[in-house]
């Protein structure tokens, strides 16, 4: 098996490049400030000055960013070295002015510093993210070529380094002096940049070549990237080729536009590193921005393209301000503000467009109340029926404010309780509390279940679990001329994720106000049999004993086999839009069933989980809603949580090839086909973990087929999620498959745990590493390796790694296979795989050895 010592050495020289590159950025500001103070500041400190402390404090900052929430995904802390060599860049000069303002002894050891031209490891930082970004198929000849390039780049760092300490020794070694870091004009930035030249050419041909998901994500970022590199490329690379080239770009007219312009395609390096990390995901960073600090930075990024070369302007024309008007507009000056005030108009001339855009992803467009309200008053005198009424409604705030969800519940004039017309809400008795409250407040009410706040911190159990059913973060009162409640609007989160305005919750009190008088003039010409067909969604469903089939209700024999039925949980048709077929599954955590999904004609799997309080039952789907943010061609889809009466609902992805378990109720598997399911489920496990997530629950039930045989992991972070949001106790009955949530104290299910997990260790990725194993291993033996006549011996063989001899099973196993188990289900933690990546090359290995 492959060992991980390269990889342990590759983290430690890259830690050690950060650190020196760290102590110079430092210095770097130091060096700024020590200039910025040691003399009068318009004399002291120029533009150029500026512009360096923007772009170091730009690039350390991303840089802190992606370190703190890198959660040891490689890729993002060689993106951060990345940014810090660059911050380097911009550091380097201002050290000397920092040892010009401190004592000797100081000084020297800040010139020590400064020897160290750390920037020169730049291509091999590149390199190595390039390396493995984005995900992408590659060829063995395209993964040497970057392991050579890899080498190449470390070679010349070396050599670089070497060559300028050498000469902060000897200065008068000039056939060194070419190489020299602090020399404009030396080789040394050829040196650096030479090895570079194929990355941006690497990048877009890895980009064409990933899935199409990620190629979607990334194209942006290397597109991006590839056009802010190419100045500062020609910038260094040109000179070195020709003196005559060399010569005209030292031109003082030359340079007085090729180095603002290239400091400003540096600074863009950063912007779009950081609006590809922060706003396009293309990497999973632990610190989770909101779509409404995604918006502020697509705002600012281009706030700050408009205003950057204006204040660049400004600031020239400052530090020049003892000059005369006819030297400020003539050679270098002339040409740096005019190359700048193009550059800013240009910026100007698109900023309506690309804001308008930016608003219209984040669902941020400007509403006119006015018209808005014109249009609910035109709408409600026309409609004909309380259901042409409320879909005017609804149709009208969505477009002003683009909402997650949206219910609307009238009055039963029978019963005085509030009957849904539109939405997944279902009915709200007059008993509760919360109709009078609202008819009382007769204004628009923020809902939040886990920040109680009067006047709704006093409602019932009912009412709370009715507003978790509902998903509602906004209550908007309809009130007739008597100051009775006629209806209500349910008002879930906006898709921006922005809190409701003031201005919001008045256009809705307006709305409100409005409807309801409608409502009331309606009220004797519709009645509520006008409603879309669901009237019967209180009434629960009847599940078949034999077959699983779910009927309306639980009168009478089964149709579909005749045997008895007996009452669900939950009715045949779910907030308007699910209709439950059949049970297919249950077990501790719940039951799952075969469902359609109204509106879009598709089949899912609908999956119950414990009772749950109001409160986690928000929270649990806050978290079924990240889970749901990653994607992988082997990950089962989660397409949303909902709530019935309390019970969590996970609207998944239907796998109708069955289960690995139930496959492996029919027979052990061919050992070729187990080990490819094995690889291409760790290549799930390794996309989780670089988001920083775990599974938590890899076993053979949670491990489903499409129609074309495509292996899908279910139940992602379901242990997490049940476990966090304190679930009730589980049915009792399900098997030694199950996991057991909150009651054990596990997350997961005891007999696919490490011993570590037994053990109560802290869950990290050789959980799930151990649990793949297992799963593989009893796919090809046809029984869990540790399988003993009782629970507790089945435990304790667990614990002490006692796996059964494969080849008890299958004798026909080769010995890459039994030494993969081995190894993979060793006692001794060092023997296993590091990560999901090493564990998948495992698997191939052995396949390919069988195909030898």
């Amino acid at each position: 098996m492959r060992s991980s010592n390269g990889a342990a050495k590759r983290r430690e020289w890259v830690a050690a490049v950060c650190a020196i590159a760290a102590v110079q950025i430092l210095f770097g500001l130091a060096g700024l400030a020590a200039v910025a103070l040691g003399a009068e500041w318009h004399r002291a400190t120029s533009l150029q000055d500026w512009q360096r402390a923007v772009e170091i404090l730009a690039f350390s900052a991303l840089a802190a960013h992606l370190l703190l929430g890198a959660r040891g995904d490689a890729r993002i802390q060689h993106l951060a070295a990345l940014c810090l060599l660059i911050a380097v860049f911009f550091a380097y000069p201002p050290i000397v002015a920092l040892a010009a303002a401190l004592p000797a002894p100081l000084a020297r050891g800040v010139h020590a510093v400064r020897a160290v031209p750390i920037d020169a490891f730049t291509p091999a930082i590149a390199w190595l993210f390039f390396r493995d970004f984005p995900r992408a198929l590659e060829s063995r000849g395209s993964a040497n070529v970057v392991r050579a390039a890899i080498a190449v780049s470390v070679v010349g760092a070396l050599g670089l380094i070497a060559a300028n300490l050498v000469l902060a020794a000897r200065s008068d070694l000039t056939w060194l002096a070419r190489f020299d870091r602090s020399n404009p004009v030396s080789l040394y930035w050829a040196a650096v940049f030479a090895p570079l030249l194929p990355v941006p050419v690497m990048l877009v041909w890895r980009t064409r070549r990933a899935a199409p998901d990620e190629r979607r994500r990334v194209s942006l970022f290397a597109w991006g990237l590839a056009f802010s590199v190419a100045l500062p490329f020609a910038y260094a690379l040109l000179p070195a080729v020709s003196r005559t080239i060399e010569a005209f770009a030292r031109r003082p007219a030359v340079e007085a536009v090729l180095r603002p312009l290239n400091l400003i395609s540096m600074f863009a390096i950063a912007a779009v590193t950081a609006y590809a990390v922060v706003v396009q995901r293309v990497l999973e960073v632990r610190t989770i921005l909101r779509k409404a600090a995604q918006y502020a930075l697509a705002r600012g990024t281009v706030a700050a393209a408009v205003g950057i070369p204006f204040a660049l302007v400004l600031l020239n024309v400052y530090r020049e301000r003892s000059a005369t008007v006819e030297s400020l507009f003539s050679g270098a000056p002339m040409f740096r503000i005019g190359a700048l005030l193009l550059a800013g108009i240009a910026a100007l001339r698109l900023r309506v467009r690309i804001v308008a855009a930016i608003d219209r992803i984040f669902f941020r467009e400007a509403y006119d109340a006015q018209q808005i309200l014109a249009d609910v008053a035109e709408r409600s005198l026309r409609a004909s029926s309380t259901g042409e009424l409320a879909e005017a409604l609804t149709r009208e705030i969505d477009r002003a404010l683009h909402l997650e969800s949206i219910g609307l519940l009238v009055r039963d004039p029978s019963s005085g309780g509030l009957q849904p017309l539109v939405g997944r809400t279902r009915r709200l008795e007059s008993a509760s509390r919360l109709p009078a409250l609202l008819a009382e407040q007769r204004r628009p009410l923020r809902v939040a279940l886990d920040r109680p706040a009067p006047p709704l911190d006093g409602l019932s159990e009912e009412a709370r679990v009715w507003i978790a059913d509902a998903g509602a973060e906004v209550l908007v009162p309809m009130v007739g001329s008597d100051g009775g409640l006629t209806g209500l609007l349910a008002l879930g989160p906006k898709q921006s994720e922005l809190r409701y305005s003031r201005e919001d919750l008045r256009l809705l009190s307006a709305i409100g106000d409005a409807a309801g008088l409608a409502l009331e003039n309606l009220r004797l010409r519709d009645s509520l049999s006008a409603r879309r067909p669901g009237a019967s969604e209180e009434t629960s469903a009847g599940e078949c004993r034999g077959c699983g089939h779910v009927a309306a209700s639980s009168r009478g024999p089964c149709a579909e086999c005749g045997d008895e039925l007996r009452a669900s949980r939950l009715p045949k048709t779910l907030f308007g839009k699910v209709r439950l077929e059949s049970r297919i599954g249950a077990g501790a955590m719940g039951v799952v069933y075969l469902a359609t999904d109204l509106d879009l004609e598709r089949r899912l799997a609908l999956k119950t989980l414990p009772e749950t309080s109001p409160e986690d039952s928000v929270r649990l789907r806050r978290e079924a809603r990240a889970m749901a943010s990653v994607r992988h061609p082997n990950l089962a889809l989660i397409f949303g949580v909902e709530s019935w009466h309390g019970t969590p609902i996970l609207l998944m992805e239907y796998l109708a090839g069955g289960t690995l378990a139930e496959r492996i109720s029919r027979g052990p598997l061919p050992i070729r086909d187990a080990l490819a399911i094995g690889a291409e489920l760790s290549g799930v496990l390794a996309r989780l973990h670089d988001s920083g997530l775990l599974h938590r629950d890899v076993k053979p039930s949670n491990v489903g087929f499409t129609d074309d045989g495509i292996p899908k992991l279910l139940d992602f972070g379901l242990a997490r999620i049940a476990g966090e949001a304190n679930l009730a106790s589980a049915p009792t009955g399900g098997s030694a498959d199950d996991a057991t949530g909150t009651q054990s104290g596990f997350l997961g299910t005891p007999l696919y745990m490490s011993p570590e997990a037994l053990n109560g260790g802290r869950s990290d990725q050789s959980f799930d590493l151990w649990s793949l194993a297992v799963v593989v291993f009893e796919a090809i033996a046809g029984r869990h390796p540790f399988e003993h006549s009782t629970g507790a011996e089945t435990l304790q063989a667990i614990r002490s790694a006692r796996a059964i001899d494969l080849r008890q099973t299958r004798p026909d196993c080769s010995d890459a296979v039994v030494a993969l188990f081995s190894l993979a289900l060793s006692r001794d933690r060092a023997q296993r795989p590091k990560s999901a990546r090493e564990l998948g090359e495992w698997f191939l290995g052995a396949r390919h050895e069988l195909a030898a």
